[in-house]
């Protein structure tokens, strides 16, 4: 850029309204600098558009390849052609799409442009018929007139506005441009620079207007790029085509990719699968649209959006589907299974790859074809199922080519700015996907009705993807499955209420950290957990992944007790007050009055008496505490406050000033201001032995003066007369047996499956102390590395989409599910440590119960490692000694060694250190291979000081030799 102003440099400097400024001001620079198009050049430019959104000339209209894409095209075609309006007088375009709602704005407009892209496609029954002309111009002015123009306010959804109506808007403003008045043209024109002002920008007024990102940031510039080549506006096409390149930059934090792979969207989840593809799906079709052309992406840093195909997207794709750990509110639609996204990644990498050199493209498109080709269960979706012209004609295209399938790369892949972990086994026949969460990486994300109750599904769960086994999570997994307990995660069972921890991600747990490190084919991940909804649960969670095994550990795992509360109403209450009422009982007063007078005899100095009978309690863990309802009534002012003693016993039919009770030990203050409400003053260290032993507790309710103040403001409290007496509220906490961790919870489809339970089959709930091993046929084994209390299952459940979507359907689904559990018991710490043998048979997994093959070292609130041939591994939750390595802070440490030299991986879980320091016990080297460490010796130890500043939790990874 000549100017010398990066865009990123104003994004990162500036707020949003200076950001606006900035823009205004630069906008020209790069107008000015833009090459002037001609009119056949931007004509050019927008049949282009149409033959990539249409597959115009990708089509052969006699070829039976797109016979079933072109009969579903039409067949669409003819359901919206039987919803339209004639009417003279519509107010809606569409019967079954009333414009008062922003999903019926953006509904009408991509119904009218998929009537275009069929009036335009060669082999459609409507291919160029002349009343489908009339039927998308008449639709396009009406909707123009109606609700999408110029000064209309948005209400609803903002994306239907900004990126739905703008974009099918502009699609079908290129495809129909001969068609459209000059007038009608320009008012369509009008109407998305109306709701896109500005692609750099979303939001309209009244919402404060923010920096649009990623996903939304290429969809916002694609409405205006396309309406700017309609429109022959080249300063606003530069300035949208400008705006594309901040979409691929590496982040450190919020939304975009990062260095390690990650997608975040939303600031706080990782969204690879869904805003992630649409991204990459339209900077695809952008990218071809301009290129050789004086617009065309010349950025030298596109070469990250080229890294991210291999770095991003193909490690969260398995035998074509998705991985859901990483679709966010995507999981709750019933109409979006895990295939719709993997199809559209390979959309769009297809498409990438006339963009990027032969080797590159060649790599890419075997990836697509084992992505396509992979063995899938009988009745698991294929790419073509409904597939557009368009994408039928790319895998069409693939598959008739000698393009070799390429397999998925093998082994980890660890995603610390999105709290993933990504392992494949042996021989890539099963994956295992963790998904995590931070002060960084939110719990879930629900909103517009999606996903309100996916609050658990970043608690540690776990996807266990088998190559046999391709209808897993697609198989109605998510409406009939246990959402409370998803497999993998440690749960307080409290029920909690849907969109627990808000909308939109918004909710972050306080943790301490979520990490990991990889080394070789072994993958280590941790995760210190706090349970959503503040019911108190926190645990450690590690796993350590390799070629055959999942080896789980659970540690400090704890939530807040059960509280058995009883409220002690006071017995007897009384004020006194001195001069001319010295002698006054006043026991049967409804208020109670307290008011420090400096100087006696005023006749308004008073005092307030309370007594309480508890019944003894036998613990001395109790919560005590005062509940007064109390206001200030004083004309001085309306703040004032109330001092707590112990006091002597009373009478109160009798007590009067002169008779009151002596005052002892102050318990502390009472702040009171304004009207009645509730105050509470908590005792429990001064009454604790005293209700524990049922003693009767007598308090004096006085005020006590500043030196200098004559005078307090007057105090009323509610007496035991009234519904609103003082009370002590005595809280003993109680041991849960709320938390448990969850081991398997498989969807075993409609015909069920084995379960053996130390080798007793499991059909009906079952609890056993202490096994050893449980075995699920055809998916896994289980190995219980310490004894605990198990509970396991086999059992159908049902459920809805409805459940989950406000837009799901009502039918009910059953699936058989096998579950087992880690029951944890009541009061204390609790913790679990097992094995998962993924496709192990029954006889595996009792010789593994005999020889599990590892050794847990620690597993506790300090640190947990265990030793796996040679192999240790440990997450380092606060500076500690696991085995043979040292941590001076929080870390993931990864030690491995022969006979000869030693491999070390080490991360900063927590992305804040500088550096961390591990010694290591056993061997001596000579030097370090590899960057960011320097070693020393300590006596027989080996010292590595590693630095991990700025490296977002990516693990350092080094050899150590002995020569």
């Amino acid at each position: 850029m000549s100017n010398g102003i990066s865009r990123r440099t104003v994004l990162a400097g500036t707020g949003v309204v200076g950001l606006a400024a900035a823009m205004n001001g630069l906008w020209a620079d790069w107008a000015a600098a833009a090459p002037p198009l001609t009119d056949a050049e931007l004509e050019a430019m927008r049949q282009r558009w149409v033959d990539l959104i249409t597959g115009r000339t990708m089509v052969d209209p006699g070829s039976e390849v797109f016979a079933a894409p072109l009969a579903e095209l039409d067949q669409e075609v003819e359901d919206f052609l039987a919803q339209l309006d004639t009417s003279p007088d519509r107010d809606r375009i569409f019967l079954d799409r009333p414009l008062d709602t922003s999903g019926g704005v953006d509904g009408t407009q991509g119904r009218l442009t998929k009537i275009a892209t069929a009036w335009a496609t060669p082999g459609s029954a409507h291919h160029q018929d002349d009343d489908l002309v009339g039927v998308v111009t008449a639709g396009l002015r009406d909707a123009n007139r109606l609700v999408y123009h110029e000064g209309q306010p948005e209400f609803g959804n903002w994306w239907s506005w900004e990126i739905g109506a703008s974009r099918a808007l502009a699609d079908a403003m290129a495809i129909m441009y001969e068609h459209i008045d000059a007038a009608d043209l320009a008012a369509y024109c009008a109407a998305i620079d109306h709701f896109v002002p500005d692609p750099y920008l979303q939001f309209m007024p009244p919402r404060e207007r923010v920096v649009s990102t990623g996903a939304n940031r290429v969809d916002l510039c694609q409405a205006v790029i396309i309406r700017s080549i309609v429109g022959a506006d080249v300063p606003r096409l530069q300035h949208a085509v400008a705006g594309l390149s901040d979409t691929w930059q590496y982040v450190m934090t919020g939304d975009g990719f990062f260095r390690d792979g990650s997608f975040v969207q939303h600031s706080t989840i990782g969204y690879t699968g869904t805003y992630g593809v649409v991204l990459l799906g339209g900077l695809s079709k952008l990218f071809a649209l301009v290129a050789g052309t004086g617009h065309d992406i010349n950025d030298p840093t596109r070469v990250i959006l080229d890294e991210s195909v291999e770095a991003s997207y193909a490690p969260v794709i398995w035998r074509g589907q998705m991985m859901d750990a990483v679709r966010g509110r995507a999981i709750s639609r019933e109409g979006s299974p895990s295939h719709v996204d993997g199809d559209a990644a390979i959309e769009a990498i297809l498409r990438l790859t006339g963009a990027v050199d032969d080797e590159l493209a060649h790599r890419w498109r075997g990836l697509c074809r084992q992505w396509i080709e992979a063995p899938r269960t009988e009745g698991v979706h294929d790419i073509l199922d409904g597939a557009s012209v368009v994408r039928t004609a790319m895998v069409h295209d693939l598959l008739s080519s000698d393009i070799e399938p390429r397999p998925d790369a093998g082994g980890p892949r660890l995603f610390p700015g999105m709290d993933r972990l990504v392992h494949r086994g042996a021989d890539n026949r099963w994956a295992l996907t963790v998904a995590m969460c931070s002060n960084r990486i939110s719990w879930y994300e629900c909103g517009n009705g999606e996903n309100d109750l996916g609050y658990q599904t970043s608690s540690g769960m776990t996807y266990l993807y088998l190559d046999d086994q391709g209808e897993h999570f697609d198989d109605q997994f998510w409406p009939t499955s246990d959402l409370t307990a998803p497999p993998g995660t440690t749960v307080d069972t409290v029920p909690l209420p849907p969109r627990v921890e808000g909308q939109w991600g918004s909710g972050l747990p306080d943790n301490e950290w979520t990490g990991g490190a990889t080394l070789a084919e072994w993958s280590l991940a941790g995760q210190h957990l706090i349970g959503p909804g503040s019911t108190g649960l926190h645990a450690r969670k590690t796993w350590l992944a390799g070629e055959d095994v999942i080896i789980c550990l659970g540690s400090d795992i704890t939530t807040a007790p059960d509280v058995d509360r009883t409220t002690v109403v006071a017995a007897h209450d009384a004020h006194v007050n001195d001069g001319k009422h010295a002698d006054t009982n006043f026991g049967t007063a409804a208020t109670l009055l307290i008011k420090g007078i400096a100087s006696a005899g005023s006749d308004y100095h008073r005092q307030t008496f309370l007594a309480f009978d508890p019944a003894p309690t036998a613990t001395d863990d109790a919560t005590i505490t005062l509940d007064i309802a109390a206001r200030v009534a004083d004309s001085n002012g309306t703040e004032s406050w109330l001092d707590v003693y112990l006091a002597e016993d009373f009478d109160e039919a009798t007590v009067t000033w002169r008779t009151k009770p002596a005052i002892g030990e102050r318990l502390g203050r009472v702040e009171v201001s304004g009207p009645f409400a509730q105050r509470t003053l908590d005792l429990s260290d001064s009454l604790r032995d005293k209700v524990s032993a049922g003693e009767r507790i007598v308090l004096a309710l006085v005020q006590d003066l500043p030196d200098g103040v004559n005078a307090g403001l007057s105090v009323e409290v509610r007496s035991r007369e009234t519904n609103a007496a003082p009370v002590l509220t005595v809280a003993v906490p109680q041991p849960t047996g709320r938390t448990k961790s969850v081991v398997e919870h498989r969807n075993l489809g409609t015909d069920g499956g084995r379960l053996l339970l130390d080798g007793d089959e499991v059909s009906a709930p079952v609890t056993v102390t202490d096994p050893t091993w449980a075995h699920l046929d055809g998916t896994a084994g289980y190995v219980f590395l310490e004894p605990g209390q198990i509970n396991a299952s086999v059992a159908t459940r049902s459920g809805s989409w409805s459940r989950i979507h406000g837009s799901g359907s009502e039918t009910v689904h059953e699936r058989s599910y096998a579950t087992i559990e880690v029951q944890h018991p009541a009061g204390g710490e609790a913790g679990y440590a097992y094995l998962v043998l993924p496709q192990a048979d029954e006889a595996t997994t009792r010789a593994r119960a005999d020889e599990p093959g590892v050794k847990v070292l620690a597993n506790t609130a300090t640190a947990q490692g265990v030793v796996v041939g040679d192999l240790t591994a440990a997450n380092f939750w606060q500076p500690g000694t696991v085995g043979p390595i040292t941590a001076d802070k929080p870390a993931c440490v990864m030690f491995r060694r022969d006979r000869e030299n030693a491999w070390v991986s080490v991360s900063d879980p927590t992305q804040q250190a500088a550096t961390v320091t591990v010694q290591l016990q056993g061997g001596v080297y000579a030097r370090v291979d590899g960057e960011g460490v320097s070693m020393s010796r300590s006596g027989r130890a080996t010292v590595l000081e590693v630095d991990v500043a700025d490296r977002g939790g990516v693990p350092v990874e080094v050899q150590l030799l002995r020569s």
